[in-house]
């Protein structure tokens, strides 16, 4: 079963084993809408939400079986996650952009570029980063000058060999 990372746990809040946790969607109220989630302690683990509020950007996680604050640091720093089955579809018939980890690059005269293994918002686009089977990165924007297709079937993004970026 594969997992999709929905929020990461910044740390313990109050005495009660409340968790503050900093959501990784783009949607406030799908993240609320959870009713279990899986942390990786000691191999992965599903736990019930008991609550959860919004805390400014974040919110406030109250995990069963977290009764305490000695129990709730341990889990500082881990990600919950949800199985891939239980993500709804994009509501905009779009894709989600975990989708594009794990996509080949191809570029549009056959060379093949890498594989998608990150993304990074720079705030002007979004940015993939592509390794190739050499270990090679390569920073690839997002953009409509440079992405020609992609192609969620078949799993292959492709690009325009643009001057300068391929160099």
């Amino acid at each position: 079963m594969s997992f999709v990372v929905v929020g990461e746990v910044l740390k313990a809040r109050g005495v009660k084993g409340e968790l503050l946790v900093r959501p990784m969607t783009s949607s406030m109220e799908r993240f609320l809408s959870l009713r279990s989630i899986w942390l990786e302690t000691n191999g992965r683990q599903n736990f019930l939400i008991e609550s959860s509020r919004p805390s400014g950007e974040l919110v406030l996680v109250k995990l069963e079986g977290i009764e305490t604050r000695e129990q709730a640091v341990q889990l500082g720093g881990l990600a919950l996650t949800i199985p891939r089955s239980q993500v709804p579809p994009h509501p905009e018939g779009g894709h989600y952009m975990f989708e594009l980890i794990g996509m080949k690059v191809t570029r549009t005269d056959g060379v093949e570029v890498g594989t998608v293994v990150d993304l990074m918002e720079t705030g002007s686009n979004l940015v993939y980063v592509v390794k190739s089977d050499e270990g090679a990165e390569t920073l690839i924007p997002a953009t409509k000058d440079v992405v020609e297709a992609l192609d969620f079937e078949n799993s292959v993004i492709r690009v325009r060999p643009v001057p300068g970026l391929f160099d």
